[in-house]
């Protein structure tokens, strides 16, 4: 039913293409034209606008095609998320062979702890943390922290250690201090 009536009059729904202007820029130089287009609701397509050769070779309108890539689009865009994030692993992996480059030589603990909270509180994305040492008298200070506001470090300045800590002789993490 459309046979015959100007391209001007072929409704579309997509965004910022001119199709009779595409139409005309082929007819005018003869190179094909392909871009990417999208369309309101969100689908994406390469749009294909070629010159229509008959038999003799002659040319007598255009050939447009339409062809769907939204899941390649999608796919690529999750490929695009995928290679952020294996990017900011390596630069925490990275964080991490540094630290332990430290560790392996001399240097002065308390440079070091704050290096080891400052990794740990990248590689983790955490917003705070802190590392408590116990002296020889089962007191917990803390050596090293970021992020945490004064009050909360001048209220756990010095922790008493109880006998079921002090009788693991391990590393203790407290998950919830409320």
């Amino acid at each position: 039913s459309d046979i015959g009536w100007p391209i001007t009059h072929l409704a579309t729904n997509l965004v910022n293409v001119d199709l009779s202007r595409e139409a005309r820029a082929v007819l005018g130089n003869l190179a094909p034209i392909e871009k990417d287009v999208d369309a309101q609701d969100g689908t994406h397509y390469i749009l294909r606008v070629l010159p229509y050769r008959s038999e003799g070779h002659i040319v007598q309108g255009v050939v447009l095609t339409l062809s769907n890539v939204t899941t390649l689009k999608r796919a690529e865009a999750a490929l695009v998320t995928a290679n952020d994030q294996v990017s900011a692993d390596l630069r925490r992996m990275s964080r991490l062979h540094e630290v332990s480059t430290r560790l392996a030589s001399q240097g002065d603990l308390p440079s070091l702890l704050d290096e080891i909270i400052s990794a740990a509180v990248d590689i983790t994305s955490a917003d705070m943390g802190h590392i408590q040492l116990i002296d020889e008298t089962g007191v917990f200070t803390i050596a090293a922290q970021s992020g945490f506001q004064q009050p909360f470090l001048d209220f756990f300045k010095r922790v008493e250690a109880d006998d079921a800590v002090l009788a693991r002789r391990a590393r203790v993490i407290v998950e919830d201090l409320t």
